[in-house]
């Protein structure tokens, strides 16, 4: 997220600082043309990085900083001033990266003008168009062009989706309170969760679903047989809940049945369901709350599955 900046001059150059939050580990600066300026890898995701650059670049940055800077001269006042227009809107830079995701035999697709598509499987209206009815081919979902990332239940039918002002939506099965919203009714559209406008990322399993907010907070709902919602208890939760009161967490990942996640300094966590190692932690047995797996703190990428976990380092190497 973008957290700041301000106008300088600088040996008669115009410059401008921008600070930003960064969730990946590397970051890019293009010219209008797409010309890469600068390319800067940092030591681990969760790092608040400032750079100075001309006004008028585009900066780009992996999972949705997309940021117009432009200059605003105000001739009264000497010290030159910058407006940060974020393109998508203001407090989460959020852009439509094109993405896919894919549920239980159903489809989710983002296009980067921002549509919403969907096909295949919908009998919990996971495909969000308002019926039950399979879909053989792409169709729109809805005519807004504002979503901002997606999330499809791993092996399961409920959607979880973010739009660019932050907000948070969910539709598709509901029997163990995943979309949270309070209720265990499936949902064959759409429907906003609460009025937060600050959620930053989501994760959806095979019937609970995680999810950051923009101060780094860890929240969670669904199914929780197996300590995956992390809240030190197998109660499901109908409705979001923070997970502890960390706010350094940084990436998440939601698998079948079990959880794994980030920190900001790079260490790697996980809980829920162990019974095939899934959580990696060297047993079998199920953690009800994160632990921290291992001791490294080079961790990059996470993805869980049903019932495994693949994890990227930030040499490039594939565990």
């Amino acid at each position: 997220p973008f957290t700041g900046g301000r106008g300088q001059l600088s040996g008669g150059r115009i410059k401008y600082e921008v600070h930003f939050f960064v969730t990946k580990k590397t970051w890019v600066v293009y010219d209008d043309n797409g010309n890469v300026i600068i390319t800067e890898t940092v030591g681990h995701a969760g790092h608040e990085k400032m750079v100075n650059v001309a006004p008028d670049l585009l900066l780009h940055k992996r999972e949705g900083l997309d940021m117009k800077i432009t200059k605003s001269l105000n001739l009264i006042i000497p010290l030159l001033t910058f407006a940060a227009v974020l393109i998508v809107g203001t407090g989460i830079c959020q852009a439509a990266t094109p993405a896919i995701a894919t549920g239980g035999a159903y489809t989710i697709n983002l296009k980067n003008d921002g549509s919403l598509w969907a096909w295949g499987f919908n009998d919990y209206g996971q495909l969000g168009d308002g019926t039950v009815v399979d879909r053989l081919n792409p169709v729109q979902i809805g005519s807004d062009t504002n979503w901002a990332k997606i999330a499809a239940a791993e092996g399961g039918y409920h959607t979880m989706a973010l739009k660019r002002d932050g907000t948070l939506w969910a539709w598709g099965r509901n029997d163990y309170g995943q979309l949270g919203d309070g209720t265990f009714v499936d949902r064959h559209s759409p429907v906003q969760i609460g009025s937060d406008t600050d959620w930053a990322m989501i994760s959806a399993g095979a019937f609970h679903t995680m999810a950051l907010k923009n101060d780094g907070s860890l929240w969670a709902w669904g199914s929780n047989d197996y300590g995956e919602l992390g809240d030190g208890t197998f109660v499901d939760r109908h409705s979001p809940v923070q997970i502890g009161s960390d706010t350094d967490w940084a990436m998440i990942s939601a698998g079948g049945f079990h959880t794994i996640a980030l920190k900001n300094d790079g260490s790697l966590w996980a809980w829920g369901r162990n019974d095939y190692g899934e959580l990696g932690d060297g047993t079998f047995v199920d953690r009800w709350s994160p632990v921290q797996v291992g001791s490294d703190t080079d961790w990059a990428e996470i993805s869980a599955g049903g019932f495994h976990t693949i994890a990227l380092k930030n040499d490039g190497s594939l565990w």
